[in-house]
């Protein structure tokens, strides 16, 4: 098995005229075909809105979902040669996956179809009639005796089958991250409505009534603040009430008697009186 190189595919294309239809001689590189896209795409139904395939400059896959894709080129592949196909290096680093084989069998003709995964956390965009695919063909010892006559055998677009495959929406890692994204806000505006509703109750039922309680409650009056006498006293052990009394006349050096001083003596008073007033003792008659 040897693989056609540049001017290979050139030639055969020159002598076989239908190799790829329409072939454009500066879409081969190194050895290989690039192959376009087509209009003729299908992808999952969106979450909203209806479907823009086909529509617009470009396709967007959304991440973990699939697609299917057609090239806008017809190839007709020889008995005695087998093609092998591929996404563009360039699309392919983006997340962009084929599953739907590898290769074109011998004796196959028409339109391309890729069936791809966007296995990305990002939605991925291909420009309608922009190079998208590869094509290499390789030659058999000898033409088959078996080419291909298969349902896929002049398919050139979507097809009713290919509808029925995309009709249903794929649970996919990336699908089932943006439903649990969705519940998760969800739960979170039932708390800020909760929240909110509780605030309204609580404000006029508890905290409103408290506070006006707060503000019709009793002051000290001004005459209890400038008569201290009125309000009974914290320390009464402290108040006193002098009264005149006497005291035993005291000898004198001489070893005579003299009239005692007045003295005054202080009697505690459960109440300090301001008006209380310090009278001298009277001498006792000798």
């Amino acid at each position: 098995m040897a693989f056609w190189s540049t001017q290979r595919i050139r030639a055969e294309q020159h002598q076989l005229g239908n190799l790829i239809v329409p072939f454009d001689i500066n879409q081969v590189q190194q050895g290989a075909y690039e192959l376009s896209l087509s209009r003729e795409v299908i992808t999952a139904p969106p979450v909203k809105g209806p479907r823009a395939d086909g529509i617009g400059p470009a396709l967007e896959i959304p991440p973990g979902e699939f697609a299917l894709l057609y090239t806008g080129e017809r190839v007709t592949i020889p008995p005695a040669v087998i093609a092998f196909i591929s996404i563009k290096a360039a699309v392919k680093f983006d997340g962009l996956v084929n599953i739907s084989g590898f290769h074109v069998d011998p004796g196959f003709s028409g339109h391309l179809k890729f069936s791809v995964y966007n296995a990305g956390n990002e939605s991925i965009f291909l420009d309608y009639e922009r190079e998208a695919f590869l094509i290499w063909f390789a030659d058999l010892d000898a033409p088959t005796i078996d080419p291909y006559h298969g349902s896929h055998q002049n398919q050139d677009g979507i097809t009713p089958r290919d509808r029925q495959r995309m009709s249903k929406r794929s649970y996919s890692p990336a699908a089932l991250d943006q439903r649990l994204r969705r519940v998760e806000e969800k739960i979170r505006w039932f708390f800020i409505v909760c929240g909110a509703i509780a605030t309204g109750i609580i404000i006029p039922v508890f905290i409103v009534p408290t506070f006006k309680a707060w503000l019709n409650k009793p002051a000290a009056t001004s005459t209890q603040i400038l008569n201290p006498a009125m309000t009974p006293s914290p320390f009464p052990s402290q108040a006193a009430t002098v009264n005149p009394s006497t005291s035993p006349e005291q000898p004198t050096p001489s070893g005579s008697s003299s009239p005692a001083r007045p003295t005054a003596t202080i009697i505690p008073s459960a109440t300090r009186s301001p008006d209380a007033t310090v009278s001298p003792s009277r001498p006792s008659p000798p």
